[in-house]
């Protein structure tokens, strides 16, 4: 498809791009945005999404958004699904606890998620708890407002047993 041709070498793309007459693949697959009018330039397009590949080429997770407007990094993907991120990141050690804390990504456009990740390692005998818990005193984050950011909530993992 000459469209997809040129958009491919204007912008360096050397992979294959898949021309979805009609949105039969999306539809089949599921991710057809059915919130676009039927008489929108845009109708037709896919939930935006990213899907994670091992290395044999199996799906190992899918991400999908709720809007193309807004868009998580695939770094803030990645460390919301639990790999190790290869980024500076500040490590701080106290008595009962280590913190260490990294930004997934350096630089964001309007409309981009990213994450800030703390990850609290607890002391030998030291127990840790998450926002919500009762009878104890819960691990908190605050963040001050910044200008042309917004700050969702904390997302935290489920608690583990030693």
């Amino acid at each position: 498809m000459p469209v997809l041709a040129d958009f491919a070498m204007r912008r360096g793309i050397t992979y294959p791009l898949l021309s979805d007459a009609g949105s039969a693949v999306i539809t089949r697959y599921g991710i057809l945005n059915t919130t676009v009018p039927d008489n929108s330039p845009q109708r037709g397009i896919p939930y935006p999404g990213t899907f994670i590949v091992d290395a044999n080429g199996v799906v190992t997770s899918r991400v999908f958004e709720g809007a193309y407007q807004e868009r998580n990094t695939v770094t803030s993907v990645l460390a919301k699904l639990g790999s190790q991120i290869d980024v500076a990141a500040k490590k701080v050690t106290a008595p009962h606890l280590t913190l260490t804390t990294y930004v997934t990504d350096s630089s964001a456009a309007p409309g981009t998620h990213f994450s800030l990740v703390v990850d609290v390692t607890p002391a030998r005998r030291v127990h840790v708890y998450a926002p919500g818990v009762t009878g104890y005193k819960p691990v908190a984050l605050a963040t001050d407002p910044q200008r042309d950011m917004v700050i969702s909530a904390a997302q935290v993992p489920a608690s583990e047993d030693y």
